[in-house]
């Protein structure tokens, strides 16, 4: 007989020569290919006759006739054809066996599997005669659990050709479910997620009989299915669901130790060090094991046994790592060894997220210690003196900073961050410091600098302690073991949050700032560090407000960093200056200045408290005892007790007309223009404080109260103050008084032209209503100091000497007359302004 087949073994005129032929001719070809067969088995090699240039392919062809040719006649033969499919499988040939990789089947033969299988599926019910049943059946069973969908699709065929009555027979009467159709759409790589959908409660109203039958079958499928890997649509997570709302616990137990436990079973953490890479590792199995575990860990609630079970084997899988990097790089030529070089990489990710996952949910309470310190001894331990270095050059955090992150939010496991991990740690931060070490990517400083602020923050609250963490009770102080790094600390906060890197990132100098109160507040700043910090989050606090950008740079000056601008962040910034005004050993006086001027730029409650605090601090750390600051602070910003969010004006008002007070009492007395010091003195060294404080409360008066009388008392305040002033504009030609003039002509700065003169720019851009005072001071401003060269131009708005006079004749005729009139100076200077 002469067959013409193609590359799929069906030629098209297969049929009509089959049917041409005789049950002899039949006979004797089936008896020449299965002699043929029977020799390849003994022999090793087919004969002579039969040699062909590839012999897979024959076979697999010569499968296929059988099956096509004539069925009966192979049930005829099974006592042949039994053994040799046997024989194929014991071996190892199609699936699994002790000496090879479980469940990875051979690709050039799994066509001449399904073939065997779509043979024997093909005799019906004779199925149950055929030689070798028995242990066929199990082998049908076990092949259900095969990666290759063909092969599972092939064997369910052959399940279902026994015709179980449990099985495929008739449901329960108060069921309708088609079992067979629903296996049939579990082993279709399309269809099982649908499959499972659909057949979660009908499964538990099915009888135990026919549950245990259902079950048996597609358990082995789901298996096989999970082994494939891949799938779109959530198919694994849906398998793993399926697992947990529709199994009882016993078979969720069985399911894992078939897909995990069964294949590693002679791994454990004692005898790892153990293992031979190159005999009893296949880097493909153990990737497929850790992915499976982070879907089990991902899908799955565990009890405490199971999870530690799944624990202890990721371990095993990361204490492998460096012996199996160590393995490839000694065999890296070969093509081998890069397929295994990219499952190596696949194996790491897997593991780090598989235990990563196991601790970041909260399961870690589960662990016993000896895990915990297996953890630390396989996963971090390895990577400490490399960790800065490593962290540095990967733009996300590694394991080994990611688990000190988890264990740093717990101070049961502050044994484990004591020593190495706190000094890698510290190294890494002063690598982000220093420019020449290469940029660190922002999630590793964020992971870095929340181990320590968790470290120095509030202890978390272990209500669940370990067994081993009971017997010992000992209670380390976290900032204890800090302290060979608080230098290390400081510096990096110093670093990141000067003006010129805060702009890097909001996140990072969030942390950093955090970080820089927790150190102040456990004692770990030293005091003579404190005023250059200080110093530092005042160039913060007093970032322009508006954003503009500067000449020489696109980027905003201030409103970079919006972020930063929040009402909490600045006082998270205020309460850390209070802290390190207070702990520096003698600050110096320049600090509090410029904090005071701080009142008329900070609007939120909050933050004007903190700084009436800061004036509080002043009277204790300068000496200033003579000085009502706290008081007048705390009188200008006072907050209505019944309402929280609303200002106490009554109090208010009186702050201001004590701060008025003060002010007048200057022009009454020494002449701040004559040569003696006793006035310059007095104003200086008595006053200077509470005139800023005045000033600033006044110029935030003016800007965001609304309240008549108080803004009258704050622009009679400032105008007051502008008088007062005005005799400071004094250029000494003594070569003797040079040093006052100077010194005179900084004051001044402080309390005019950087101060009074910028609000007033700002305040002639608002609505009509606050524009007027501005107007005023404007114009009080050009009349005291119109000699002055950057007023020289305004001069010439003001009314003549002659209109002065005119005006202030009317103004007392309206006196006289019993009506009220503004200041008609400031009036005319208005229209003026507005004119231009």
């Amino acid at each position: 007989m002469q067959l013409r087949l193609d590359d799929n073994g069906n030629d098209k005129q297969q049929k009509e020569e089959v049917a041409m032929e005789t049950d002899s001719g039949d006979t004797v070809f089936i008896n020449s290919f299965l002699d043929n067969e029977t020799k390849r088995l003994s022999y090793g090699q087919s004969s002579p006759s039969l040699e062909r240039i590839d012999p897979l392919t024959y076979r697999l062809q010569l499968w296929r006739c059988l099956r096509v040719l004539s069925p009966q006649l192979v049930a005829k033969r099974t006592a042949v054809t039994s053994p040799l499919i046997l024989a194929c499988l014991r071996n190892g040939e199609f699936c699994p066996s002790p000496n090879r990789e479980p469940w990875i089947i051979r690709r050039r033969c799994q066509a001449t599997l399904v073939a065997m299988l779509d043979l024997y599926s093909g005799l019906g019910k004779a199925i149950k005669c055929v030689s070798g049943e028995a242990e066929l059946h199990r082998w049908y069973y076990s092949l259900l659990q095969c990666s290759a969908a063909q092969v599972r699709i092939a064997a369910l065929r052959c399940i279902i050709a026994y015709g179980d009555k449990t099985l495929a027979g008739k449901p329960a009467a108060a069921s309708s479910v088609d079992w067979i159709g629903f296996l049939h759409r579990l082993s279709d790589f399309k269809s099982t997620k649908e499959a499972l959908v659909s057949i979660g409660g009908d499964l538990s109203e099915a009888s135990e009989l026919q549950r245990q039958a259902v079950l048996a079958v597609a358990m082995r499928l789901l298996l096989g299915r999970v082994r494939s890997g891949g799938g779109a649509g959530g198919q694994l997570q849906c398998i793993f669901a399926f697992l947990e709302e529709s199994c009882q616990p016993e078979e969720r137990r069985s399911f894992l130790n078939q897909l995990l436990f069964d294949q590693f079973a002679g791994l454990s953490l004692d005898n790892v060090s153990s293992i031979e890479i190159d005999s009893d590792v296949s880097i493909g199995r153990l990737q497929a094991a850790a992915k499976c575990a982070l879907l089990v860990l991902s899908s799955m609630r565990l009890d405490a046994s199971e999870l530690c079970k799944l624990y202890s084997l990721l371990l095993c899988f990361c204490a492998l790592l460096p012996r199996l990097a160590a393995s490839l790089a000694a065999n890296n030529t070969t093509s081998v060894s890069r397929i295994a070089s990219s499952q190596l990489r696949g194996l790491r990710q897997a593991c780090q997220k598989a235990v990563l996952r196991a601790l970041e949910s909260g399961s870690d309470r589960l662990l016993t210690e000896r895990l915990i310190d297996d953890t630390f001894k396989h996963c971090v331990e390895p990577h400490l003196p490399r960790l800065a270095t490593e962290a540095a050059t990967a733009g996300t955090p590694g394991l080994a900073l990611r688990l000190l992150q988890i264990w740093s939010a717990d101070n049961r496991h502050d044994r484990l961050l004591e020593g190495q991990p706190i000094q890698s740690l510290a190294e890494l931060l002063g690598n982000a410091n220093s420019p020449s070490n290469g940029s660190v990517s922002e999630p590793v400083l964020l992971a870095c600098l929340s181990i320590f602020n968790n470290l120095l923050g509030e202890e978390a609250d272990s209500t669940a302690p370990i067994e081993a963490m009971q017997a010992d009770n000992r209670k380390l102080s976290r900032p204890h073991y800090l302290m060979p790094v608080a230098d290390s600390l400081a510096s990096f906060v110093s670093n990141r949050l000067s003006p010129g890197r805060l702009e890097a990132s909001i996140d990072v100098s969030r942390e950093a700032l955090r970080l820089l109160a927790l150190l102040v507040d456990n004692g770990l700043y030293r005091a003579e560090a404190c005023e250059k910090l200080a110093g530092t989050l005042l160039r913060l606090l007093l970032l322009p407000m508006d954003g503009k950008k500067s000449k020489s740079s696109k980027k905003k000056v201030g409103g970079g960093i919006g972020g930063l601008r929040s009402d909490e962040f600045q006082a998270r910034l205020l309460a850390a200056l209070l802290t390190l005004l207070k702990r520096a050993a003698s600050p110096c006086r320049t600090l509090f200045l410029q904090a005071f001027t701080l009142f008329s730029k900070l609007t939120h409650r909050s933050s004007r408290i903190l700084l009436c605090q800061i004036a509080e601090a002043a009277v204790s750390k300068l000496g200033l005892v003579s000085q009502p600051l706290g008081e007048l602070a705390n009188d200008l910003n006072a907050w209505d007790k019944r309402h929280i969010e609303m200002p106490d004006f009554e109090r208010r008002e009186r702050g201001h007309q004590s701060a008025l007070t003060i002010v007048t009492a200057l022009t009454a007395g020494p002449s701040l223009s004559s040569s003696s010091l006793s006035g310059w003195s007095q104003l200086l060294n008595n006053r200077l404080e509470t005139l800023l404080i005045a000033e600033h409360c006044a110029l935030h008066t003016l800007a965001h109260v609304t309240d008549g009388p108080l803004r009258l008392l704050a622009s009679e305040l400032l105008q007051s103050l502008i008088a007062a002033l005005a005799g400071l504009d004094i250029a000494s030609t003594n070569a003797a008084d040079r040093d006052e003039s100077e010194a005179r002509s900084r004051v001044l700065n402080m309390l005019l032209w950087r101060s009074v003169w910028p609000a007033i720019a700002q305040g002639v851009k608002m609505d009509e209503n606050r524009r007027v005072e501005y107007i005023g001071l404007l114009g009080k401003i050009v009349t005291e100091f119109g000699r002055h060269a950057r007023l020289q131009g305004l001069a010439g708005l003001l009314p003549s000497a002659q209109q002065q006079q005119q005006q202030q004749q009317q103004a007392s005729a309206d006196a006289s007359a019993g009506s009220s009139t503004s200041a008609s100076v400031n009036d005319s200077f208005f229209d003026n302004v507005r004119s231009v």
